[in-house]
C-alpha cells in the first residue's frame, strides 16, 4: 500500500521530499531508488485498471506478483500517478517515477521514471523493503 493508506486503494499520505525528512518510515522500509523505479517501468507488465472505484495500474512481475500503483492526480484531461524516489535529479529536485493512462491504447499505461520535481512538489510514496 501507499505510505499512510489504510488499503490499497487508498492514495496514502501525500508527501514532498522536505516533508518526508521528517518523517519516521516503518521499521525496515525505505523510499525506492530511481534505478528501482527504473527496474519496475521495464520489467514489469503495466495495465491501466479501476479497482474498487480507483483508478491506477496494476503492476504484474515476471513472478506473476502484482501491485496496485493508485493514479494520485486527475484533471479534466488525464489521470496519473506521480511517486517519489529517493534519488536526487541530475539537474536540481528528486527523481519520479509517473504513468498515465495511454489514450492510444485502452487498458495500457504510458510510464516514465525519468522526472523531476522541487523539494516541495506533493506526491505519492510506495516504500520497499
Amino acid at each position: 500500500m501507499n505510505f499512510g493508506a489504510s488499503a490499497v486503494n487508498d492514495y496514502g499520505t501525500y508527501v514532498s521530499a522536505s516533508t518526508l525528512s521528517g518523517q519516521q518510515l516503518p521499521e525496515g522500509w525505505r523510499v525506492p531508488t530511481q534505478e528501482e523505479a527504473q527496474e519496475l517501468v521495464d520489467s514489469c507488465h503495466w495495465t491501466w485498471r479501476t479497482y474498487k472505484h480507483v483508478d491506477g495500474a496494476a503492476v504484474t512481475g515476471k513472478n506473476g506478483v502484482s501491485i496496485f500503483l493508485p493514479a494520485s492526480a486527475a484533471s479534466l484531461y488525464y489521470t496519473i500517478g506521480i511517486y517519489l524516489t529517493s534519488t536526487p535529479h541530475r539537474y536540481s529536485g528528486i527523481q519520479t517515477f509517473r504513468f498515465s493512462k495511454d489514450i492510444a491504447h485502452e487498458n495500457q499505461c504510458s510510464k516514465t521514471a525519468e522526472n523531476m520535481c522541487d523539494s516541495t512538489t506533493v506526491v505519492s510514496l510506495r516504500l520497499v523493503r
